[in-house]
């Protein structure tokens, strides 16, 4: 969402035959692209951000299993709902490397809990007491790289930014895959060495939601942790769910100063309720 021009995409396109590929500066075909009116950014950045994430799931499948078999003849545990709560800590390297194309890479820090309330059923009995939580707290480190692309008219602007990361979790075995699209459409306002910058946009989520691993990792208390440990001291558990909704809709600013420092204020809405903020200087 960064690139400001002042003309359509297609005369930026129709540079792109003529420009030197061997041109050292980045982002390629940079001068061209200003000698022709366009207003870029500078081409690299460093950002450090934060993301609160809050949204409902749909349980799937949920197995308790050990070596012997015992645990899966005595307890049976089944859930409908389950709400994720998690924060995300990211540092960001990114390089314009085209005027319309942006790369980066990230890595960072992931932590929340995935909590369900769930009925348990010892030898085909309910325990006592039903439903009970069960949590599942989480935290590891993320890292992955995405790509953005942007365009502009004007002061309009829309921009859509792809990432893949992964998480490597405490409590599970492997790494979850997260796939993140986010298409925006704004409007800036220059003034002097200040800008500021309106959007709204959307975001899709596609997240593998297979959680696995030793049940001793999820201290689990009560009845049910007490059951497990004593029936089955080596089990281990498989939970699987999904988004309940894949989309949720982004409202944003940014503040920019002497296009070098940056700062974001983001909000979803929808299902997924989220909140992000980042300070970003770039050079």
């Amino acid at each position: 969402m960064k690139p400001m021009h002042r003309q359509g995409l297609a005369a930026m396109l129709a540079v792109l035959p003529w420009a030197a590929l061997g041109q050292s500066t980045f982002p390629i075909w940079g001068a061209e692209a200003e000698a022709r009116g366009y207003e870029l950014p500078r081409p690299f950045g460093v950002t450090l951000s934060a993301m609160h994430i809050d949204q409902p799931l749909i349980i799937d499948d949920i197995k308790l299993t050990d070596p012997t078999g015992v645990l899966q003849q005595l307890v049976a545990v089944q859930g409908d709902m389950a709400e994720q709560d998690s924060q995300t800590y990211t540092l960001r390297a990114d390089m314009w490397l085209f005027p319309f194309l942006n790369l980066y890479a990230l890595v960072g820090y992931t932590e929340g809990t995935s909590e369900a309330q769930v009925d348990a059923f010892v030898a085909g009995a309910p325990l006592p007491v039903n439903p009970i939580d069960f949590p599942l707290d989480f935290n590891g480190t993320t890292f992955g790289g995405g790509a953005t692309l942007a365009y502009g008219i004007g002061n309009w602007f829309a921009a859509i930014d792809t990432n893949y990361t992964f998480t490597d979790l405490n409590i599970i075995d492997g790494e979850i895959e997260a796939f993140v699209a986010a298409p925006r459409v704004g409007y800036r306002w220059p003034d002097g060495v200040h800008e500021y910058r309106l959007w709204v946009g959307a975001m899709y989520q596609d997240v593998d939601q297979l959680f696995q691993g030793s049940l001793s990792n999820l201290g689990l208390g009560g009845q049910l942790g007490e059951l497990l440990e004593t029936v089955a001291p080596n089990g281990r558990f498989e939970v699987r769910q999904h988004l309940v909704e894949p989309w949720n809709g982004l409202i944003g600013a940014m503040y920019v100063y002497d296009r070098r420092w940056e700062f974001i204020l983001e909000g979803g809405l929808g299902d997924r309720e989220s909140v992000f903020l980042s300070t970003g200087y770039r050079f």
